[in-house]
């Protein structure tokens, strides 16, 4: 059996940090978290997760900085992160494809098991990218 994916959540609002942890985790997911951009940047290098969600109105650093600062780096840029946040205005929409983002969804918009049917999706496009080796030998 292979290890479970590892998804960081950097949310500021703990209800929905909870709500999100919660659905994740049981879709069998390893669930890390952080409640402020500046220790979610930090996860990000340290734990190498292998998706991140990621909230755009944060205390310290916001979710655009931490979404440009992952891209930059050689050893985070290949992970996915989707932007999930309140923000549904064109602009920010624009900005979050522009910096890299895997995805940006509306959290009013989309429950927890929306969000877990959109990660699932992400992995399931990373594994069919991957090539299959074939047993001839």
């Amino acid at each position: 059996m292979t290890k479970n994916k590892k998804v960081l959540i950097i949310e500021d609002e703990p209800t929905v940090l909870y709500a999100l942890q919660k659905t994740v985790s049981e879709a069998g997911y390893e669930v890390l978290t952080a409640e402020e951009g500046e220790k979610g940047l930090e996860m990000i290098k340290k734990e190498m997760p292998d998706l991140v969600l990621l909230d755009i109105i944060l205390p310290k650093i916001n979710g655009f900085d931490i979404l440009e600062f992952a891209k930059m780096e050689e050893k985070t840029k290949n992970i996915p992160i989707i932007m999930l946040t309140n923000l549904n205005d064109k602009d920010s929409i624009t900005k979050s494809a522009t910096l890299g983002a895997a995805g940006h969804l509306i959290k009013i918009e989309n429950h927890p098991k929306d969000v877990v049917n959109y990660i699932n999706k992400i992995f399931g496009k990373i594994n069919a990218s991957k090539p299959t080796s074939s047993g001839s030998a």
